[in-house]
């Protein structure tokens, strides 16, 4: 190897073993450079995240989008990748750093063995595996945490240090596995009896045609503004909590005040303008007070941290899963998550923040439901059910999920088509409200798993809650 620190040194939080982490960083990559056929073995043992030096966690990121388009990585394949990749500065003299980095760990690694490879990844996700651990015993607030809490997150790390010295991390399966995987699901669902085997949506004719959601589905639920999509998501991120599942609420737009107090309106049936405006009377805070009690057992986690990328959104969720499990990842919404690097265009960018939630569904073995905008063109028809083309923005959202469901209020379209009081129209629009007033329609468009439909559903906006809708208001859904 040549002494190619002198290039980018080790950044100083790094300088606890530099032989052991910054050098097989480097052979693993001028490798890589060297023999295309060396990639593979290093994809399937690391992660970017288990890189010390930030600019080499960002060549190996460029590296396998190399990859994926089937090209081979080379000098002068990465030094384009790279070109505008601000990870050693702005301007010529940064990008003429990153090539000249780059040129020399070509030239240091020729005719390595693959052998080399595997154990130069082991290394580097070792090292990774122990800076959690040390991370995780000398975090800030550690001596604030409960005990218990530090020793599941220590086990997940000590787990992920076994794995890693282990060359853990493959993702290869033999067939037989994977067959008796399905056949455990299987029967897992025989036993059920027909009831719902994933995380349901609490909403009992949704359930029924999607059949809960399950591990490592990606559910996109779309709809246009004010049809209450963050609505539905947060009541069944509250449903599913409440049922034993631990949820993680990623909420891009709403702070967690406000998401408590729609809670706090669907349990107590208090409005929340009633609540904003301090109209209220001492039932109502003896109801609240009894909310905020129940609310402390339930497993419910919100994030509301602003333009979130996929990256960072894992790394939380990997970070709950470790403490207390996860059952359930809700994003609001998809298209206000950031992709992990700049890419040419908007349509590109969600074509890579969707392929990233797939990604973390697989990852972390847990259902994720993300909200999705959808396009104008909705607006522009005489009938404005949503439609898969809708999906705004790109049709990789269509093609990465599971399952596509959309919420369809013909409430909030009648309402703005309310002619004038003399016209004889009148009357035949207020039929039309009295027939849609307080109804939605989930349109379960795309399932992966089974078949595709309509449920109707019981919609209080006031109350910030979506419910069962019983025909004539019977009690017992039939």
């Amino acid at each position: 190897m040549n002494d190619m620190t002198q290039f980018e040194p080790a950044p100083d939080d790094f300088a606890e073993d530099l032989l052991l982490t910054y050098v097989p960083e480097q052979a693993l990559l001028a490798a890589c450079l060297a023999r295309n056929d060396v990639w593979s073995i290093a994809a399937e043992r690391l992660k970017p995240e288990d890189f010390s030096d930030y600019f080499h966690a960002r060549i190996f990121v460029r590296m396998g989008e190399i990859n994926a388009r089937a090209i081979q990585i080379n000098p002068i394949t990465l030094c384009a990748e790279m070109k505008g990749d601000r990870a050693l500065g702005d301007g010529p003299d940064g990008q003429d750093k990153v090539r000249r980095y780059i040129v020399d760990l070509a030239r240091s690694c020729a005719g390595c063995a693959p052998s080399m490879v595997k154990d130069w990844a082991g290394m580097i996700a070792t090292a990774a595996a122990k800076r959690r651990i040390r991370d995780i015993a000398t975090g800030a607030g550690s001596l604030d945490r409960p005990l218990s809490e530090i020793a599941a997150e220590m086990n997940a790390a000590t787990a992920a240090a076994g794995d890693a010295a282990g060359n853990g991390r493959l993702g290869m399966r033999s067939l037989a596995t994977a067959a008796n995987a399905a056949q455990e699901q299987a029967q897992v669902a025989f036993k059920a009896g027909g009831q719902i085997t994933g995380v349901a949506s609490g909403l009992l004719d949704v359930d029924k045609i999607v059949g809960g959601f399950g591990k490592s589905d990606l559910a996109i639920l779309g709809g246009r503004p004010s049809m209450g999509k963050s609505v539905w998501a947060l009541n069944m991120a509250y449903n599913a909590a409440k049922a034993g599942h631990p949820t993680a609420f990623f909420s891009l737009e709403m702070s967690a005040e406000q998401m408590a107090m729609r809670i706090f309106a669907a349990i107590t049936g208090i409005p929340t303008e009633a609540m904003r405006r301090g109209s209220l009377t001492e039932i109502d805070f003896a109801a609240l007070r009894d909310a905020q009690q129940h609310l402390e057992s339930i497993p419910l986690h919100i994030d509301d941290r602003p333009a979130l990328t996929v990256h960072e959104i894992k790394t939380a969720a990997e970070r709950l899963k470790a403490k207390g499990g996860l059952d359930l990842i809700v994003i609001d919404y998809l298209q206000l998550v950031r992709p992990d690097r700049k890419l040419e265009s908007r349509t590109v960018d969600i074509t890579d923040v969707s392929a990233g939630l797939k990604g973390i569904a697989k990852a972390l073995d847990v259902p994720v439901l993300a909200l999705a905008q959808l396009s104008r063109a909705v607006e522009q028809r005489d009938i404005k059910k949503p439609q898969l083309a809708d999906l705004r923005d790109s049709g990789a959202i269509e093609q990465d999920a599971d399952q596509v469901l959309f919420i369809y209020r013909e409430e909030h379209y009648a309402q703005r088509e309310e002619p004038d009081a003399e016209s004889d129209k009148w009357s035949k629009w207020q039929a039309r409200i009295d027939r849609c007033a307080g109804l939605a329609e989930i349109i379960i468009a795309k399932n992966r798993h089974g078949k595709t439909g309509e449920a109707k559903v019981k919609f209080d906006g006031a109350r910030q809650k979506f419910e069962n809708y019983y025909p004539g208001g019977d009690d017992h859904h039939g």
